[in-house]
């Protein structure tokens, strides 16, 4: 759900990735407790999630605003979603104008007033449906080829479940999961762009429900107030996309 804004920010301006927390390796310490496994984590965030409702409803959309401080920008971002696994971002930054990408059944788009109408295939297509589908918001195990706990730490000040994930289309991310809620904290990852492999984090705190759906109201890459609502009457691919696809 984060992720979609997080993909749509991303088209500004790259954040550097947090390091990896190293777990302590000292026996006695480290040890004493016995983690959890990665998928019991991941099942416990699925349900804190609201999962059913989530999988129940007929998509999602996601507004807000978008500030990027070190670049003077500003503006807006919406988000939408819908349960076959269709999305689209449009991003208005003011002074550079409105950008927008999605996913389709099998293939991605993008349109900007730099690029131009693009499509977006393997692993820049891959990364995107990781996130921007309602199974890999969920984590479900049919996304994910591999899930490894790592260790206890605090992020933030909270007692935190950090995992590494390998999901199908190659992609790796480090994520933190609140021991007191099973709520995602922290994400590290990569995300295939025309510029390459560009690191991200993202920090998403503020957690509401909504229609029986709990997501953060605020993910920092200088993204607040955001609102969702469902919605997919507005999933609708741009007219340069389709021409290309033709």
């Amino acid at each position: 759900m984060n992720s979609l804004f997080a993909n749509s920010v991303r088209r500004v301006a790259a954040f550097a990735a947090v390091a990896a927390l190293i777990p302590a390796l000292i026996p006695g310490i480290a040890g004493a407790q016995t983690l959890p496994e990665a998928r019991t984590v991941l099942n416990r965030f699925a349900e804190a999630t609201g999962a059913s409702a989530l999988e129940a409803a007929p998509g999602l959309v996601m507004r807000g605003r978008v500030e990027l401080p070190a670049a003077g920008l500003s503006g807006t971002v919406e988000s939408f979603l819908d349960k076959s696994g269709r999305s689209m971002q449009v991003l208005t930054i003011e002074g550079i104008g409105e950008m927008k990408q999605g996913t389709a059944a099998d293939f991605g788009w993008s349109l900007d007033p730099v690029t131009g109408a693009r499509i977006l295939t393997d692993k820049e297509f891959s990364d995107r449906r990781d996130s921007e589908s309602i199974a890999g918001m969920l984590r479900r195990e049919s996304m994910i080829t591999e899930a490894r706990t790592l260790a206890r730490t605090t992020l933030d000040g909270q007692a935190c479940i950090q995992l590494m994930i390998k999901w199908k289309s190659g992609r790796q991310s480090t994520e933190c999961y609140s021991e007191a809620t099973g709520l995602l904290v922290s994400l590290s990852s990569t995300q295939t762009s025309q510029m390459g492999d560009i690191p991200y984090t993202s920090s998403m705190s503020e957690y509401r429900a909504v229609n029986g759906v709990t997501l953060p109201m605020r993910v920092v890459q200088r993204l607040a107030a955001q609102e969702f609502t469902i919605d997919a009457a507005r999933l609708v691919i741009p007219t340069e996309i389709q021409a290309l696809r033709r």
